[in-house]
């Protein structure tokens, strides 16, 4: 690497640093809402579950946000590093980086791939929680629409099927 580049390179790498911790932080925010999530789904806190995807989506907008930066900062990496176009991913573009950035970029990298890795576990849990309650609302809907269609208490026209006297018994 040439002296001219190693001060851009340095900024390149400190520009990426930056963005994948900021992503790091977004995502440990994200883990967090998660949990939160998945205690709204266990009790059944409709307004919980409410709050917990509206503040989803404000963070996934955020990740968007970061990795349109990272997207920007890393043909800037990889020319500095002199990478070929076939060096695509970030552990392999690290494996180029120079010492100290190397180690400090493979500890921000695992410290990311950390908290994706549990979010990930988080919303295969959640998305469990949410379709066993939903199997367990549409089996009560079902049971319940299929007792109502053997009462026959009432017509459909709301009348009483059978004579005798109604709730109320006006001849009282």
């Amino acid at each position: 690497m040439d002296e001219q580049a190693d001060p851009a390179l340095k900024r390149a790498i400190g520009m990426l640093e930056a963005i994948l911790v900021r992503e790091t932080d977004v995502h440990k925010e994200m883990l967090a809402v998660a949990e939160a999530k998945q205690q709204a789904i266990v009790v059944g806190d409709l307004d919980g579950l409410e709050k917990t995807v509206l503040e989803e989506r404000r963070l996934v907008a955020r990740i968007e946000d970061e990795e349109e930066k990272r997207l920007a900062v890393m043909p800037l990496v990889k020319d500095g590093l002199g990478a070929g176009p076939e060096v695509e991913k970030l552990s392999d573009v690290i494996a180029l980086m120079p010492e100290p950035e190397k180690t400090r970029m493979g500890e921000v990298r695992t410290a990311l791939k950390e908290v994706l890795e549990a979010c990930q576990v988080k919303t295969r849990h959640n998305t469990e929680l949410l379709k066993a309650s939903l199997e367990h609302v549409d089996a009560f809907l079902r049971t319940l629409a299929e007792a109502t269609a053997k009462d026959t208490t009432y017509k459909r026209d709301g009348k009483r099927s059978s004579g005798g006297p109604g709730m109320i018994d006006r001849s009282i």
